[in-house]
């Protein structure tokens, strides 16, 4: 959840002063987009888009939104390093979620991180919305055996405090 926080830097350096030394942190974020994470979110953008409120644009400045943050090696190292970690280890791992069905993918984005945009949408258009997902994962989601599923990468990274 680190990429959550509104000030990583100052969560980081607060678990370094909570862990004994040679204590370790482990952090699971998302790893960079994929050119095919990119092609599917547009596709899903404009499943959803007529539907969803616009979003305002963000001030100049801003941070990146939190789906965003902390997506590179280098972006985690750079703050974790700086908030007094060393001896950094990165694993990543594919985690395919599967669906019985292609209805069930509405059901999932209820249940996940995309909750908050589902929300959003007014509740007479949930039938229409529930359509287009159905049909959009049956042509986008299906894998050359026949499965549906997101496949969604996950970087964990392992730090100890010297």
């Amino acid at each position: 959840m680190l990429f959550f926080l509104p000030d990583a830097a100052a969560a980081v350096r607060a678990y370094a002063r909570l862990l004994r030394p040679g204590g370790r942190l482990v952090l699971s974020t998302f790893t960079e987009v994929t050119d095919a994470d990119k092609e599917w979110f547009q596709h899903l953008g404009a499943a959803l888009g007529p539907y969803l409120p616009a979003s305002p644009e963000p001030a100049p400045g801003s941070p990146p939104p939190p789906e965003a943050r902390l997506r590179t090696q280098q972006s985690l190292a750079d703050v974790l390093t700086d908030g007094g970690f060393s001896d950094l280890r990165f694993a990543e791992i594919a985690h395919r979620t599967v669906f019985a069905r292609p209805e069930q993918f509405w059901d999932w984005l209820w249940s996940a991180g995309m909750r908050g945009m589902m929300e959003s949408i007014a509740p007479q258009d949930h039938d229409a919305v529930r359509t287009a997902l159905t049909a959009l994962v049956a042509e986008r989601l299906r894998a050359a055996d026949g499965t549906l599923g997101w496949t969604t990468s996950i970087r964990f990274t392992t730090a100890r405090r010297p």
